[in-house]
């Protein structure tokens, strides 16, 4: 600002932030005294606000109050009509226009200060008025921009009431109560992300690295495949397909084409497997050459009398064993007996 703060401040401009969405545009109700100071957003340096910064493609809204003041002094006295003004009795002020905007912001102020018929917006001593900012600016328009607040005021002048005066009335310095040390800058939207371009998740869009970086994890990443890896990220190509069978190599139906166990397997029953052999086992499902060519009949009961190692199928021949004593000549022989059992008297 130039030319408008010596013994008292001309006005106060509270600044309000709101970034993603607009708000109404009303004063803020907190500005009680007259005074420049930098809200959150804003910083200061070499006697110019930088306003919050505007991210270019993000919807933007800013706010300034001003609080206009009763009277002011001058920094450097201005001549109106050959008359050395130095300080004013302030009567209403405007604000005229906001100079330096980028491309796609527009401003505006509240309903109670704007006027329709000039497209200005006036305030008088005590009061407040809001001037609003809002839009979205294009990546192309990304830089720095000088803003001029535009203000203009009447009022009387160095406390004389019957000397009135307007500051458009001035042949020169008619810009006395302009604020022209604002600045606001334009940058490309942060997105953050992951910048490693050989991580697993590189993020081509992400401009602020913010630690998510994944290694890149080789393996099959298939659920369904036989050899799926939970920890993989990345498929390699190296998937199986699941084959279901009998995984168990002992078993009857062993498939080493399988590798998938589905509960199939059958254990190996050996004995012989030829329904036609005198020795067929109708459990054995794996032949172990012990099937016998032809019938032997006989007995095949190894507790009988008669029992023949040699005989294969049963003929009914069998006879119980007897013992007793079997010699004819001694003095117990007993004739019923087939198995000497050592008695004989």
């Amino acid at each position: 600002m130039k030319n408008l703060f010596s013994i008292f401040s001309l006005c106060f401009f509270s600044i309000q932030i709101t970034l993603g969405q607009n708000t109404n545009c009303v004063p803020d109700l907190n500005v009680t005294s007259p005074n420049v100071i930098s809200a959150p957003g804003t910083t200061y340096s070499d006697g110019s606000y930088t306003l919050a910064t505007v991210e270019s493609g993000i919807p933007y809204s800013l706010t300034l109050t001003l609080l206009c003041p009763s009277d002011t002094v001058f920094e450097t006295p201005v001549l109106y009509n050959s008359l050395e003004v130095n300080s004013m009795d302030v009567e209403q002020l405007r604000v005229t226009d906001v100079l330096g905007l980028p491309s796609g912001l527009n401003w505006d102020c509240d309903e109670a200060s704007y006027d329709a018929t000039s497209g200005y917006c006036y305030v008088s001593p005590g009061e407040r008025a809001s001037i609003c900012i809002t839009g979205n600016v294009i990546p192309s328009n990304i830089g720095s921009y000088n803003l001029t607040v535009k203000v203009g005021g009447s009022g009387f002048i160095n406390g004389i009431t019957s000397i009135e005066f307007d500051t458009d009335d001035l042949n020169t310095n008619n810009d006395i109560l302009d604020f022209n040390n604002y600045n606001m800058i334009v940058v490309v939207p942060t997105v953050l992300g992951c910048t490693e371009a050989s991580a697993f998740n590189f993020n081509a869009s992400a401009n602020s690295d913010d630690g998510s970086c994944e290694d890149v994890i080789n393996g099959c990443i298939n659920t369904q495949a036989f050899n799926y890896d939970a920890s993989a990220n990345t498929n390699d190509g190296s998937c199986i397909a699941v084959v279901n069978g009998c995984i168990d190599e002992t078993a009857l139906n062993f498939d080493s084409s399988a590798n998938t166990d589905n509960g199939s397997c059958i254990a190996v029953l050996n004995g012989c497997t030829d329904a036609t052999a005198p020795n067929y086992s109708s459990a054995a499902n794996t032949d172990d050459g012990t099937c016998e060519d032809a019938y032997v009949y006989g007995c095949t009961d190894p507790y009988a009398y008669n029992f023949e190692v040699d005989a294969n199928a049963d003929n009914g021949s069998c006879v119980d064993v007897t013992a007793g004593c079997t010699n004819s000549s001694a003095f117990n022989y007993n004739a019923d007996a087939n198995y000497n059992d050592g008695s004989c008297v």
